[in-house]
């Protein structure tokens, strides 16, 4: 083992055995030194150590066993994958740390290659966790390398997971035409392969959520529904709580509020069995959202105020909480509860730096001002709206040029209305 060490150093340094052996020993000694033959003196070694630019110490500890360090990486490799399938992918951090020390011992030495398999295997989990952190623009790089290691070892229901996870985090990166092209790739190899798993149901669901983004609802349902259906079959319940919310904002989309209530409570039995508290809460904005469209504010507001609770709960992004904020600011504007409404604005704008959730504050504080007929306040903050929106959204800008069009108009001051109403991008 001390001999092979020696070679793999040798050759990194860019040395001939000649070269090495000069002035130390012949270069049918070292030959034989590194074939294993014979084990070299502690004088010879600390000289030989010297020329390539180590110490002794550091030639004899590197040399581990390499069969033990590639099975050990293939154990942990596993390991990970479990915590990941059981949704608990932040307990993977110190043992892809592990993995990756393991792998730095090995570098450069012969045969101790991992396969492309493992290599596909650990960014994959790589990946993962990179989501758990949030940081999505990582994971779609190691999600991209993991596809091409697993296309390179022919291990099709791995390459159609690593898939279903690139198009997944291409949708949280509003990737939507990359999303749908990867998603459909994975679909293609399951069908393929007749691939009937929790894997599929997983290719579904974000089959699902990617066609309700670009709005093709009906497909949504279609790709929804089918996820159930294999989740019966299998007699699992993998990821249930997910899909029926997904569906529940479908039938929204298509004001089928009957069959959303319905897909929402489904969620949420789900969601409380798997203790899936951070979808839980989400869940309760969008039953604030569905009792708001049919009118019931009060028990809006009751499931957004439920909603709140549980976010800080478990101490969620501001954004997210935000979010849910500004349901319920525009549910009080309802009301005409105005210093409820006051409230919750103020409260984002002191805390929120996306842009989004800037804008909107400053639109519904508009909005208030409106009904409270200072039309001078309200242009004030929808001008403070469209300096935002127009870093992001033009549509939502377009919204806001109305309105302050509509608001001039209403004061008479039709120069100033034309002027923001030709600035509308049709």
């Amino acid at each position: 083992m001390t001999g092979e060490r020696i070679k793999e150093l040798r050759k990194k340094a860019g040395l001939t055995q000649k070269e090495l052996a000069s002035g130390i020993i012949t270069r049918s000694y070292l030959s034989q030194i590194e074939q294993g033959t014979v084990e070299p003196t502690y004088n010879v070694l600390e000289q030989l150590s010297k020329r390539l630019g180590y110490s002794v110490e550091e030639i004899l500890s590197n040399n581990i066993d390499k069969d033990i360090g590639i099975l050990e990486i293939k154990r942990n490799l596993k390991l990970c994958e479990t915590y990941i399938v059981t949704n608990k992918a932040e307990k993977t951090e110190e043992i892809i740390k592990k993995i990756e020390n393991t792998l730095g011992k090995l570098e450069g030495s012969p045969n101790t290659h991992i396969s492309f398999y493992e290599y596909g295997l650990l960014n994959w989990v790589k990946g993962k966790y990179q989501e758990t952190l949030g940081d999505f623009s990582i994971a779609e790089l190691l999600y991209r390398v993991s596809v091409e290691k697993f296309q390179k070892s022919a291990s099709s229901k791995e390459l159609m997971r690593s898939l279903d996870s690139l198009g997944s985090c291409y949708t949280k990166l509003e990737k939507y035409e990359l999303a749908t092209q990867t998603l459909k790739e994975a679909y293609r190899i399951s069908v393929y392969e007749q691939i009937q798993d929790i894997t599929k149901v997983s290719l579904l669901l974000n089959l699902g959520i990617v066609h309700g983004r670009i709005k093709e609802i009906y497909s949504a349902i279609h790709f929804l529904t089918e996820a159930v259906e294999l989740n019966q079959m299998l007699g699992t319940y993998f990821k249930q709580g997910d899909i029926y919310m997904a569906l529940g904002i479908c039938y929204m989309e298509i004001n089928n509020l009957t069959e959303a209530e319905f897909c929402y409570f489904k969620s949420l039995h789900f969601l409380q069995i798997t203790d899936n508290k951070k979808n839980e809460a989400g869940l309760y904005t969008n039953l604030g959202i569905l009792y708001v469209k049919e009118n019931d504010l009060d028990k809006g507001i009751e499931y957004f105020i439920k909603s709140l609770a549980l976010y800080h709960q478990i101490q969620a992004p501001t954004s997210v909480i935000n979010n849910t904020k500004i349901e319920l600011a525009k549910t009080y504007l309802a009301k005409k509860d105005f210093i409820k409404v006051e409230e919750y604005c103020l409260e984002i704008i002191k805390t929120e730096k996306n842009h989004y959730f800037l804008a909107k504050s400053h639109e519904l504080f508009g909005d208030l001002w409106l009904l409270r007929l200072d039309t001078q306040k309200a242009i004030n903050e929808y001008n403070k709206a469209l300096a935002t929106y127009q870093k992001t959204n033009n549509k939502l800008s377009n919204q806001i040029l109305k309105k302050l069009g509509n608001t001039y108009s209403s004061i008479n001051d039709y120069i100033n209305a034309i002027s923001f109403y030709e600035k509308i991008n049709i």
